[in-house]
């Protein structure tokens, strides 16, 4: 009688008319291992959506934020305007349309704050610095109160946790000016 090899891993000459029924054969785990063919397939991975959002300052250095009224898990914090960039647009032509559809202004928009800020697995935000140029920003889209935030005063707000290390960014941007 044969005796087992102690570790039986899956291409183990005993289990591999085992697996062999139950994997494809493209699996590559019960071919012996020849080539590269021992490796599994990887997932497709889409690349992150792109949220674009804006810090907008008035000429005194004020901030304003905007309290979401939806998705639930989220109602009654604040962030940044802006919203998910959408197929055949640029960043910076989503950010214009998310302002104008949720503020009702139009922007003028400078540089980019730090580069990609993860927001969960599928999310990342791409966040610019902008100055109304036109229209006076009310609440249209997603949000019930948009407040202007004094210097020294721009955690008075209960900010969403995404968007907490963005605030400091500012500040520290800010002191070191």
């Amino acid at each position: 009688m044969r005796k087992l090899p102690s570790v039986v891993g899956l291409n183990s000459w005993a289990l591999r008319p085992v697996w062999s029924r139950y994997l494809p054969k493209s699996s590559g785990i019960c071919d012996g291992g020849l080539g590269d063919s021992h490796t599994l397939p990887m997932p497709e991975t889409r690349p992150p959506t792109v949220v674009a959002g804006a810090a907008i300052f008035d000429d005194r250095g004020w901030l304003l934020s905007a309290r979401r009224t939806l998705p639930l898990h989220v109602a009654g914090k604040w962030e940044f305007p802006g919203g998910k960039v959408e197929e055949g647009e640029t960043d910076l032509q989503g950010l214009h349309r998310e302002i104008m559809e949720e503020l009702g202004v139009e922007i003028e928009v400078g540089e980019q704050v730090g580069a990609d800020w993860q927001l969960g697995p599928n999310f990342v935000l791409r966040l610019w610095k902008a100055q109304i140029i036109s229209g006076e920003p009310q609440p249209l889209e997603d949000h019930d109160i948009l407040q202007w935030l004094e210097p020294g005063h721009w955690f008075d707000v209960d900010w969403l946790p995404a968007d907490l290390p963005i605030v400091q960014a500012l500040v520290d941007q800010l002191t070191s000016q």
